[in-house]
């Protein structure tokens, strides 16, 4: 018995001192767990504040950018240096803009008209025969008219079901045509603004539409590759043209009525004789897609004007199809491009915000309109060529002063100027 009690307390023991041992085992994990995540604490709280060092570093020297770009655009100016004023305005950050920003702003938009009330890309713009409006059309599929003088929208015109991208009045002022994204074309009354045809024959999007010189016809192009033309009082097709191995991004009648120029993404622009439906001429010259050939004509038919993606504007010979000029000077691909009435100057817009005027028979640029803050998508000359209006993916219409544009001749600072108070 004796030997048995013995045999048991040393069983007990041994059971005693593993448990200990167990214990103290856990007791050294658990103390080990905490010192790991005071560890991993301390290094969180530490990257925590690496973080927001890093991120204090990074917004005082945002500031100080924004500061230095303001003062450089502010000396830009007062130096004369437009362009370079203009680069580093733009380029400021658009979370840190001040009152300071919108000064120096102020100074490349004096005596611009901003038409404000679309909530989309302005894609299409065009002035009335008499220059009192002007109609727009944008991505939200709604066409507007405004009052060119006040800059008051005056009409909204709501029937289409995708966006719109082309517009224009008729030659007496009391039509507007659209074209849009849901293949359709169609026609309205300016004055009751409802929707009195709609033109149905296009399978793919209407890019580009315009009147007949005498109002009797309009044109059409079309992502299905297609150039159409259309009765305008019964809204009849009469005459297809096909030739383009791309979509057709623009297309105008000449001055008479009797040819048509087209351009398209296949890099080609092509004039036809409506008559015969016969494509007369197809200009070459460039490799990249025709963006726009505007109005396409020269008020006296004896030019074309066309844009492009490789950053140019081309002026060709519409009888022999010879390219006469290269227009070089935007930075971005040509979306727009137009004649003045008068002939003597072309408007161009782009990728690159801008807005440019050359003289059409030099070719040299004479003026660069900035106060758009995204691609000039349309732009186009008031009928006494006074005036230039413009649309843009910014969701706004400007109109600008062709003689002098904007800013013109740069004022020098004077003592009330402010200056930047970002520290």
């Amino acid at each position: 018995m004796a030997v048995l009690a013995v045999s048991a307390f040393v069983a007990v023991v041994i059971l005693l001192k593993s448990l200990k041992d167990s214990r103290d085992q856990t007791l050294e994990a658990l103390n080990e767990a905490e010192a790991e995540t005071i560890r991993a604490e301390t290094a969180t709280a530490e990257a925590v504040r690496q973080r927001e060092v890093a991120e204090a570093q990074k917004s005082r020297a945002e500031k100080a950018l924004y500061v230095s770009l303001i003062r450089s655009a502010d000396e830009s100016w007062d130096r004369g240096n437009i362009d370079e004023a203009w680069r580093n305005l733009d380029a400021a950050h658009w979370n840190l803009r001040g009152w300071e920003h919108d000064f120096l702003y102020s100074k490349f938009t004096r005596g611009q008209t901003t038409l404000r009330g679309h909530t989309d890309a302005v894609s299409s713009v065009g002035f009335s025969p008499d220059g009192t409006r002007i109609v727009s059309g944008r991505f939200d599929n709604t066409v507007k008219v405004w009052d060119a003088a006040s800059g008051q929208e005056t009409l909204t015109l709501r029937g289409h079901t995708s966006p719109v991208w082309s517009v224009g009045f008729s030659p007496d002022g009391t039509r507007i045509v659209s074209g849009s994204g849901d293949n359709a074309v169609k026609v309205w009354d300016v004055a009751s603004g409802q929707e009195t045809l709609t033109l149905r024959g296009h399978t793919g999007w209407v890019y580009t539409v315009g009147f007949t010189p005498d109002g009797k016809r309009i044109v059409s192009g079309s992502a299905d590759r297609t150039v159409k033309v259309w009765n305008a009082a019964r809204g009849q097709e009469t005459l297809t043209l096909r030739g383009h191995t791309a979509a057709v991004y623009s297309v105008g009648f000449s001055p008479d009525g009797k040819r048509i120029v087209s351009g398209s993404v296949d890099g080609t622009v092509k004039v036809w004789q409506v008559a015969s439906a016969r494509e007369t001429l197809t200009l070459r010259g460039r490799t990249n897609w025709v963006s726009s050939v505007g109005v396409g004509f020269s008020p006296d038919g004896k030019r074309i004007v066309s844009g492009s993606d490789d950053n140019t504007v081309k002026v060709w010979d519409a009888a022999s199809g010879q390219e006469t000029l290269t227009l070089r000077g935007h930075t971005g691909w040509v979306s727009s491009v137009c004649f003045s009435p008068d002939g003597k100057r072309i408007v161009s817009g782009g990728n690159d915000k801008t807005v440019k005027v050359w003289d059409a028979a030099s070719g040299q640029e004479t003026l660069t309109l900035r106060g758009h803050t995204s691609t000039v998508w349309s732009v186009g000359f008031s009928p006494d060529g006074t005036r230039i209006v413009s649309g843009s993916g910014d969701s706004t219409v400007k109109v600008w002063d062709a003689a002098s544009g904007q800013p013109g001749t740069p004022p020098h600072a004077d003592s009330a100027r402010p200056d930047s108070q970002i520290e």
